[in-house]
């Protein structure tokens, strides 16, 4: 499947517009932050945000295929690609992404994390895109995440007005801008700054939304609770992965203080484990699986098969070691220092 993707993407890359910034090589978080602060500098102090209500499960089906096989040159392939296409609908989750909520019905949907993902979104929004910039608008789009910079509120209001009834003729919805709780919203940068893609724009600085570093703790606090059924292999593995993911997420912004506490919190969620605590779970674990087997697997003259035992040790070294080495602290300008990610 990937291999396909990879052989139909240059057809696709003209759908690419330079507003367009999720799932694109060499675009991606910064270069949508760099394109924000420069239509700032630019004078745009008002902006409208927005993001398309449950974009990856609104796209109708049907609609899509019939625009996307038409690109495709090669009809011979066309087979093949249906199956893909329907595979990734039809198996949501088993596409997403372990820690996607850090940094993204059965007749309609694009996965998010599959393979082919990407290019579906980028191309069904190829549209709106063009209408946009077509009408002079400073786009930015992070796949179903958007913000248009203006020079007037009443510019900010204009924007509303036409992408609402452009999303429409794709099926797709925004939220009324004065709904409550409503997640479009128009505003002035210069003094209330912008909370778009996790970060927090303030003047000429951007570092992780609050919500985002809440969400990096109790994911913490996730991996290490014993009781989760990880092995303390595994739960080495998840930490040292979300570590690395988010120094590398965030390392090009203010996050020198950020980083410490963070750094901080880690070591003391660490050392709040009690000692041998997986030791104890998986002893638990073991005395229930010894009770099924007596119940499921005996031999011809009833003797009990014992189940195969796994030995965690109490004392956590391997623990210690991530923590030490896998460190957030950035260096001096807000960049990692050489052990982190």
């Amino acid at each position: 499947m990937k291999s396909i993707a990879l052989f139909i993407d240059p057809v696709f890359q003209k759908y690419d517009l330079p507003c367009s910034f999720a799932f694109i090589k060499s675009r991606g978080v910064t270069k949508a932050i760099e394109r924000i602060q420069e239509l700032v500098d630019l004078g745009n102090k008002f902006y409208f945000e927005a993001d398309i209500i449950n974009f990856f499960g609104s796209v109708d089906r049907q609609t899509l295929w019939t625009m996307f096989s038409a690109q495709v040159r090669h009809k011979s392939l066309l087979s093949l690609l249906r199956q893909c296409f329907n595979l990734e609908l039809e198996d949501l989750q088993s596409h997403k992404t372990e820690f996607q909520e850090l940094f993204f019905g059965a007749d309609s949907g694009i996965p998010q994390g599959g393979v082919l993902s990407p290019m579906l979104a980028n191309f069904y929004l190829h549209e709106f895109d063009r209408r946009m910039l077509a009408r002079g608008f400073n786009l930015v789009r992070y796949a179903d995440d958007f913000v248009v910079m203006c020079k007037t509120e009443e510019d900010a209001r204009r924007v509303y007005d036409f992408a609402k009834i452009t999303l429409q003729t794709l099926n797709l919805r925004i939220h009324e801008l004065d709904a409550p709780n409503s997640k479009s919203r128009i505003d002035h940068f210069s003094k209330h700054g912008l909370l778009f893609l996790g970060v927090r724009f303030e003047g000429k600085d951007v570092f992780p939304a609050k919500k985002a570093t809440e969400r990096f703790e109790a994911k913490v606090r996730e991996i290490l609770n014993p009781h989760s059924g990880d092995s303390l292999f595994k739960t080495l593995q998840k930490l040292t992965n979300l570590i690395q993911g988010w120094g590398k997420c965030y390392r090009n912004m203010r996050v020198l203080d950020i980083y410490e506490k963070q750094d901080q919190f880690v070591t003391d969620s660490v050392a709040s484990v009690p000692a041998g605590a997986w030791s104890s779970a998986r002893r638990k674990e073991k005395t229930q699986a010894h009770e099924a087997a007596r119940n499921s697997i005996s031999d011809s003259n009833g003797r009990v098969q014992e189940a195969s035992r796994w030995r965690c040790s109490d004392e956590s070294p391997a623990l210690t070691a991530c923590t030490s080495t896998t460190r957030l602290s950035p260096r001096a300008g807000g960049h990692p220092s050489s052990s982190s990610p």
